[in-house]
């Protein structure tokens, strides 16, 4: 088992496809997390805080936003490190 230290609460919920992933957006909603959602133009925006516009439904595009935000992430992470705090 894995001990209860190593477990953290999610701060943000990222989902490719909400009307596939309904149930974790509505879940997402109960705890007060937001939600970032891959959306096209007819998804439902219900329970969504904020929803990037695009292809969701090829695989290559789904796969190039993710790899888009995910080196944007990684930018931001590397620049923060950087940085010095000033205090």
């Amino acid at each position: 088992p894995i001990p209860q230290a190593a477990f953290r609460e999610p701060r943000l919920l990222i989902v490719s496809c909400p009307r596939q992933d309904h149930q974790a957006i509505t879940e997402a909603r109960y705890v007060n997390l937001p939600v970032i959602a891959l959306c096209n133009s007819d998804a439902s925006l219900r329970h969504v805080d904020l929803a990037v516009p695009c292809n969701n439904v090829g695989v290559h595009s789904v796969g190039l936003i993710w790899w888009l935000l995910t080196r944007q992430v990684l930018r931001i992470r590397a620049r923060s490190r950087t940085t010095p705090t000033g205090t």
